[in-house]
């Protein structure tokens, strides 16, 4: 009985450890930052323009590796967000609350574009 209360704990910790880490429960486009990724204002003019990714199967890749563990699952549903994609380039590149900010060393800006024009097939980007 004490093995699975222990089991059962470190399940509810690991549980309680993953939605922290990925931005608690669901949320809607005004919770994940609205019209623009940061607190307030125009998104910066390095963000601004149109999604250069065509390659949207290596986009979906890279999303599958490094953002589905939060995209859905403890963080917001990104389906049908429908955010710019400056406002989305400047979350990505910034991170905001608990989501970490993802420089070029991390997603390079081709590898940037192509997840855009990934997301776009899903709603979550509009352009």
């Amino acid at each position: 009985m004490k093995t699975i209360s222990t089991m059962l704990a470190l399940t509810g910790l690991t549980l309680a450890l993953t939605m922290t880490a990925c931005g608690g429960g669901g949320g809607d486009a005004e919770e994940a930052g609205g019209d623009h990724a940061s607190s307030g204002g125009e998104v910066p003019a390095e963000y601004q323009g149109a999604i250069t990714g065509t390659d949207v199967a290596a986009g979906a890749e890279i999303y599958d590796q490094m953002c589905a563990s939060c995209h859905p699952g403890g963080g917001p549903d990104l389906e049908g967000l429908g955010w710019t994609a400056a406002a989305t380039r400047q979350q990505i590149r910034e991170g905001e609350d608990s989501m970490p900010a993802n420089g070029p060393d991390r997603i390079s800006d081709e590898e940037l574009e192509n997840i855009l024009a990934h997301m776009q097939t899903i709603g979550a980007v509009t352009e």
